[in-house]
């Protein structure tokens, strides 16, 4: 395996992020440190938010699941926060740091984390500023000028990550297969159901469609990994809309197509599903995957609710 191909796994993303925040981590306490001589209480309170802050970001990544990340990112806003409270300078560098944690989120997860850590840093500068400016004789025109300089960077960079999210999206939708889950692409999809459900149509042959949504202990590729192994060479399985999978399952009953995911979920496979019987080829495919997608909105995390039957679709 080459070494991009490492890189694109999910245990190199939890090296290189615990990594940074290592090296970030260290980098702001010896910042920190230089200011004081001796053993301050300064130093004593920075030691422990250091070693605080590592063993937390430790046990979440131990931990896993979505948890770890919207913990491990609730961790860094806090983290940064104090670095930015205990920082003497007069403009303190230690606000870049939440620069980057907005642009790694951004470049990791896409717009809706970028947008989602924006706000949350606005409101954490909000509040350490407004303490800091009491702390300290901070130079107000120097920080505005950086926070000025900041906010254009970050939203300059959140227009570029739109534009590139949008491209990503286009480019997935016009090719027939998708690379992150090996299944066909939902254009793919809508090409296939043009011919097949006027096709069993003619037969008066059953077929059912599923939406699987992965749960906070499994991500999309295990999940399709999971799902590929049961499914049969005439079922047709597509990606189709972010983190959500669509099933097209001919000669299908709607209790059968319950009895497949209920044995995939017992298997140990964490997802939440809707599932419809397609009765009339003249219904759009689409217009039916879209009404799944909000019936799937009900389906809980709960052993007991993950799995919803949507009503059939009328024209």
């Amino acid at each position: 395996m080459r070494f991009s191909d490492r890189l694109a796994t999910d245990n190199a993303l939890a090296l290189v992020r615990s990594s940074a925040r290592l090296v970030f981590a260290v980098l702001t306490f010896l910042y920190l440190r230089q200011y004081q001589e001796g053993i301050s209480g300064t130093t004593v309170v920075a030691l422990v938010v250091l070693l605080g802050y590592l063993a937390a970001q430790g046990a979440l990544l131990w931990r896993g699941g979505m948890l770890a990340e919207f913990g491990g990112m609730s961790l860094d806003i806090v983290a940064i926060a104090l670095a930015v409270w205990l920082d003497p300078s007069s403009m303190p560098p230690t606000l870049l740091l939440f620069l980057v944690l907005v642009l790694s989120g951004g470049l990791l997860h896409g717009p809706k984390r970028f947008n989602l850590l924006l706000a949350l840093t606005a409101i954490a500068l909000t509040v350490i500023l407004s303490i800091s400016e009491q702390k300290l004789s901070l130079d107000i025109p120097a920080v505005w000028f950086a926070l000025t300089i900041m906010t254009a960077c970050a939203v300059y960079a959140g227009v570029l990550l739109q534009r590139n999210h949008a491209h990503a999206r286009l480019a997935r939708e016009a090719a027939w297969q998708d690379p992150q889950t090996g299944f066909i692409s939902h254009q793919a999809l809508l090409s296939t159901a043009s011919w097949l459900l006027p096709l069993h149509d003619r037969m008066a042959s059953p077929l059912t469609l599923a939406l699987l949504s992965p749960g906070a202990n499994v991500n999309l590729p295990t999940l399709a990994e999971h799902l590929s192994r049961r499914l049969r060479r005439s079922d047709v399985a597509a990606r189709f809309d972010g983190e959500t999978l669509a099933l097209m399952l001919p000669c299908t009953t709607v209790t059968a197509a319950e009895n497949l995911l209920t044995d995939l979920h017992q298997q140990g496979n964490d997802f939440r599903a809707a599932i419809i019987g397609v009765q009339d080829s003249d219904s759009s495919l689409d217009a039916n995957l879209r009404h799944l997608e909000h019936h799937l909105q009900r389906a809980g995390e709960s052993s007991g609710h993950w799995l919803v039957h949507a009503p059939t679709l009328s024209n």
